[in-house]
């Protein structure tokens, strides 16, 4: 068994990556989530952190969708990274969004696909 993490970041995208997931059978949780930097620039003002002076004002973003699928079979993870690599375009639009996968030891309740 497998989690399959999505960090989103274009969250216009969301609908069209859960549907993505729906379409192969798949479930995932969605969660709020942000990064290190929009976290620092709520507190820490904009000349003490370069990399924040680099962002257009339209990239500036307050958060971004964490997804989480549980998956059984390895094939069907790759099968998921790979739609979703298309989707978003992922290596041309680098910002987009990322994935990792972990392995999962052992699950209790919920609805996980068999």
């Amino acid at each position: 068994m497998y989690a399959l993490f999505i960090v989103l970041n274009d969250l216009k995208k969301l609908d069209d990556v859960m549907l993505a997931l729906y379409a192969l059978d798949l479930g995932a949780t969605s969660m709020d989530s942000s990064g290190m930097i929009s976290s620092l620039t709520a507190s820490i003002p904009d000349f003490l952190i370069p990399t924040t002076n680099d962002l257009k004002e339209d990239e500036k973003q307050a958060f971004s969708k964490t997804l989480v699928s549980i998956i059984h079979d390895e094939a069907k993870v790759d099968t998921a990274i790979e739609r979703i690599n298309k989707l978003l375009n992922i290596d041309e639009n680098p910002g987009t969004a990322f994935m990792f996968v972990l392995p999962v030891l052992r699950t209790t309740g919920g609805f996980i696909e068999k």
